[in-house]
Formats: C-alpha cells, structure tokens, sequence
C-alpha cells in the first residue's frame, strides 16, 4: 500500500522545511515597506531568521550528485493564504551593513547562490499582514529554457530531487525508505501562462487544474499518456515541484 507524504500546499513536498516566523522589535527602518493595506489590514515588518539559508546553501554546496535538474527556491508561507495578497509583498535579507531586496512571485524566489552579507547577524525582513508568515526551502524541478518538458526528462529530474531530499543530514531516517515520484506539478506564477500536456503524437491531453490562493496548480502524471509539456508563452515565471510517495 502506497502512502503519500506531504507538508504543504496541495499535498506537495516542501522539501527542506526550515525557518520560521518571530516577532522581534523594529531596530530600524530595513527597507522601504509599502504602507498600504493588504487585504484589509494594516501593514507590518516582521523578521525572519537567517540560519536556515545558511542551512540549505551549505547542503547544496557539499552535496556530491547531481543536482544539474534541480532549483531551490525560497517560499513565503502567510498564516492565511487565501485573503493574503502578493501584490505588495517586499522580501529582503539583511545585516548591519548591508539590505539586499529579493524579488518574489507570488511569495516563490530562487535561492540565490549566496547572500552577500554577514551570516551571523543576517536576517530576512518581509512586510504582512497581521498574522504569521513563514519562510520555506523547497527542491522543485530546474525550469528549461526552451519551456519545453519531455516527461521522460521530468521523471530524472524528479529522481534528482527525491535523491537530494533523502540525501539531508536531518532526514537520515528516509535513507532506507522507498521513495519514488509520483507527479510533477506546475504552478504558473503569472496568470498569461498556459500548460500544455501532449501524447507522442502531438494531440493535447487533458491535464488536472487545481484551483488554489495562488493561482492554478496543473498536475502531470509521470506513468500515463503524457508525452511533453509545454508553457506558453515562453519565458513566463513558474515553479515545478515534486510529489513523492512512500511505497
């Protein structure tokens, strides 16, 4: 009996879940926040801690496969998802020194390669509403710059993430455990992108469209007709993560 795991939106793996939400006293000004309303409540700074990018860059960086389908991202998680809006969201990461913005959609950004500044007393700064938000590390799959997803390449890129997962020092316990893909989903992060699923002989096949606070959530079974994927047009934002089962 297979038996899925998940934390997160949709059911999805949230791989590499750390951080969290603290509420520490405004030292300064970190950036210029809007001072609007979100979704009909005042506007607040709220600070996140740095330790766990220091985490995951470092896991990266020592990590010894491949990794070459693979992207981190960074995830704002708000308390609320479905009243909270993106619209005027500002992230940054400082310290002392330095402010270096970090430009979201829809609450997903990259994991750059490093920050440049000072890990000890570094800390991200995110405005929101009242409530918490979070900060997520997740391993989704490397997006293509042609847009186009061979599922064939979907299932090793899947297999790369899943190996990567495992492979952390926290999640040892999952070394001995059967995990395998299940299916890739993608979530377009601008709503003028369309994904496509085709057989081998080029005719569309319908894919499954989950309604979520984000946005559509287009889910792609890596074991049945699906031949290619598609996002038109191309170049658009987008995120493919990766859902895993225990079997």
């Amino acid at each position: 009996m297979k038996r899925t795991l998940f934390t997160g939106l949709l059911g999805l793996i949230g791989f590499a879940v750390l951080g969290g939400a603290s509420a520490e006293p405004e030292l300064r000004d970190p950036i210029p926040l809007p001072r609007s309303e979100i979704s009909g409540q005042s506007v607040h700074r709220h600070h996140i801690p740095f330790r766990g990018a220091g985490q995951a860059l470092a896991f990266v960086k020592s990590y010894p496969g491949p990794q070459d389908r693979v992207q981190w991202y960074l995830r704002l998680l708000p308390s609320d998802p479905a009243t909270f809006s993106f619209e005027q969201l500002a992230l940054a990461v400082e310290d002392a020194d330095t402010l270096i913005p970090i430009p979201t959609r829809k609450g997903w950004a990259p994991l750059p390669a490093a920050f440049a500044v000072d890990a000890a007393k570094a800390r991200f700064v995110v405005n929101r509403p009242k409530g918490s938000v979070s900060l997520e590390y997740w391993i989704a799959i490397a997006p293509r710059a042609d847009d186009r997803y061979p599922v064939d390449g979907l299932r090793e890129a899947c297999a790369q993430a899943v190996a990567m997962f495992k492979a952390q020092g926290w999640l040892q316990a999952l070394q001995a455990r059967d995990l395998q893909c299940a299916d890739v989903t993608f979530l377009p992060l601008d709503d003028a992108l369309t994904v496509t699923g085709r057989d081998a002989s080029g005719a569309p096949v319908n894919l499954e469209v989950r309604r979520t606070a984000r946005g559509p959530a287009v889910v792609v079974p890596l074991e049945e007709q699906v031949h290619e994927v598609t996002v038109t047009p191309g170049g658009g934002p987008y995120v493919i993560v990766v859902r895993q089962e225990d079997s």
